[in-house]
């Protein structure tokens, strides 16, 4: 083969270029300490890298979500634990509030207390994050949760055969509802509506009739009894201080692959949905009971024998007739006279007049406050009726003396299954503090009930904490001197106190989901920090340069580059006529 001199000049540059190329690659690299500079230096590494950069960059995102998700639960986190103060001194309150020596003046004063609290309990319900948004009221960030009124939840039964519904017409009331209420369907009328019994308002157990299309009032409220209920369908009626007006969704974010967390917890799951007594069922006393009898909030003895049904404790015994304390006469009620069961829970005062030598006596119902029937001769040990107790007084009545006729202590009981309209115990010795079994249920009534006393077992129901502290303000309001006010106000005390003991319960779990999530945050943070330095370790192998070894090769392609300079000088001077000369 022959060797051109051109050949030889142009295979050197060629090489000498080359050379030059790779010791600028080199001067660059060492210089950047990065390998690829361009995608074209290493296409391989510069995929890689730019997947690598990517979750590196998704690591940033994630880290940042996280951050916000700690923000805004642990805002959460400190205003359960407001509501958890505040719902400790609600509880001191009521303890207060069953002190026997209190008046009326002092139970309005701790009502007006507890007024106070339920503001700040719906203030921290409406409380709101950094950026203006509301925790509590699920996707509608932007709406206020709760909204303050006097406001009334209907609740159907669980056991309702029917398919009636029970809705209040009014947005908010005047004042608040005056109690807890219990709207008993009896049946249709033949006017078109429907005939009902509403028992646990203040004075007593009452009845009406609806109008043709359902509506009737009720505690200065409008109602409508829709559908087509069932006789002993029943609806519980509760005083509600404000309205949820959130949903029950819940807002949120991705902090880690996969894992989506959520940032609030919905006001109505955690204010709300607060099973009324045991959990199970409930127990209460009608708000007209004139003894002391007071009934605890019982347990469950077997859960297969739960029936769901709506049960009334009903005490029977004699009546009871005392002489007032002004009576001038000798007139006094004839030992052993007494007998028969009063028909109701009225109070009769019988009062006598001396005119001309004849004494006649005269009935007046204190509770109603009507006269009943017309004057009556007296006849000394002669049996009187009243009520249904009968009697007799012994000796010479004064003109003005009286007597009170009304239930005296009872001495049994029975139990009635309402929804199914049969007598469970009858007839039952009561003791108090004894317990009172049935269906798998058991509670103890203590203190003194008086004949014609009813308490009521239903099947437990959900409430919520702004109601219970509303019907435990309106039982103090309404709390005046005497035994009678004083076991009605026990009793709505009782019923709070679990109200309030079931919401403190709610909210630890609600502070305890808190909790949880946000020790998963400082876990994921931990990963999240070991993954990015993971991910930049292989980066580093793609993209860094070995300093010592790419010096190392800059210095041997230096050299070899002035090797081969100096060799071309060399051999650009062998030439024939060089030799010649």
């Amino acid at each position: 083969m022959r060797i051109a001199t051109s050949m030889l000049f142009s295979n050197a540059v060629t090489n000498m270029n080359t050379q030059e190329s790779q010791i600028l690659q080199l001067q660059q690299e060492v210089s950047t300490g990065q390998k690829i500079t361009n995608p074209g230096d290493d296409p391989v590494g510069a995929a890689a890298a730019v997947r690598i950069n990517q979750q590196i960059s998704r690591s940033d995102d994630l880290k940042s979500n996280r951050q916000t998700a700690e923000s805004q639960l642990n805002t959460v986190s400190t205003t359960l634990s407001s509501v958890t103060t505040l719902l400790t001194n609600v509880k001191s309150e009521l303890v207060a509030a069953g002190n026997g020596s209190y008046d009326s003046s002092q139970r309005q004063f701790l009502a007006s207390q507890l007024q106070g609290q339920l503001q700040q309990l719906t203030g921290y319900a409406n409380a709101q994050d950094g950026s203006g948004e509301y925790l509590f009221s699920g996707y509608q960030s932007t709406t206020q949760p709760f909204v303050a009124g006097n406001f009334v939840s209907s609740v159907a039964s669980p056991t309702n055969s029917g398919s009636g519904s029970l809705t209040t017409g009014t947005a908010s009331l005047n004042a608040a509802f005056p109690g807890n209420a219990l709207v008993t369907v009896t049946g249709p009328n033949v006017a078109g509506g429907f005939n009902y019994t509403v028992s646990g308002l203040p004075g007593g157990t009452t009845s009406g009739t609806t109008s043709a299309s359902g509506q009737f009032t009720l505690g200065g409220a409008s109602f409508t009894l829709n559908g087509t209920p069932a006789a002993n369908d029943s609806f519980s009626l509760n005083p509600a201080p404000v309205q949820y007006q959130g949903d029950s969704g819940t807002r949120s974010i991705e902090v880690a692959e996969g894992r989506h967390m959520n940032t609030n917890l919905t006001g109505n799951t955690l204010f709300g949905q607060i099973p009324s007594g045991n959990g199970a069922f409930a127990t209460s006393a009608q708000s007209g009971n004139t003894g002391s009898g007071l009934i605890s909030g019982g347990t469950v003895t077997s859960t297969t024998a739960l029936t769901k049904d709506q049960y009334q404790i009903n005490f029977t015994g004699p009546g009871s007739v005392v002489a007032s304390g002004q009576n001038s006469g000798t007139g006094s009620v004839a030992v052993g006279s007494i007998s028969g069961t009063p028909a109701n829970q009225d109070k009769l005062q019988l009062t006598f007049a001396v005119s001309g030598g004849v004494t006649t006596y005269s009935l007046l119902d204190n509770t109603t406050g009507q006269a009943v029937g017309t004057p009556q001769p007296f006849t000394a040990g002669a049996p009187i009726t009243v009520n249904g107790v009968q009697f007799s007084i012994a000796g010479t009545p004064g003109s003005g003396d009286s007597f009170t006729v009304g239930p005296g202590p009872a001495t049994s009981y029975s139990v009635t299954d309402l929804t199914k309209n049969t007598t469970v115990l009858s007839n039952q010795t009561y003791t108090s503090g004894n317990a009172v079994q049935f269906d798998g249920m058991s509670m103890a009534i203590t203190g003194t009930p008086n004949t014609a006393d009813q308490f009521s077992v239903a099947p437990s129901t959900q409430t919520n904490v702004f109601a219970t502290m509303q019907a435990a303000i309106n039982a103090l309001n309404g709390s005046g001197s005497g035994l009678q006010s004083n076991t009605v106000l026990a009793n709505a005390l009782a019923t709070a106190n679990s109200g309030i003991d079931a919401a403190q319960t709610q909210i630890s779990l609600g502070q305890t989901t808190v909790g949880g999530r946000l020790n998963e945050l400082s876990s994921l943070d931990s990963s999240g920090a070991s993954l990015v330095i993971n991910y930049k370790a292989t980066l580093a192998q793609y993209t860094n340069v070995d300093m010592t070894s790419a010096i190392s090769d800059l210095s041997q392609a230096q050299i070899s580059l002035t090797a081969a300079q100096k060799s071309f000088v060399q051999v650009q001077n062998l030439s024939l006529f060089s030799y010649i000369q």
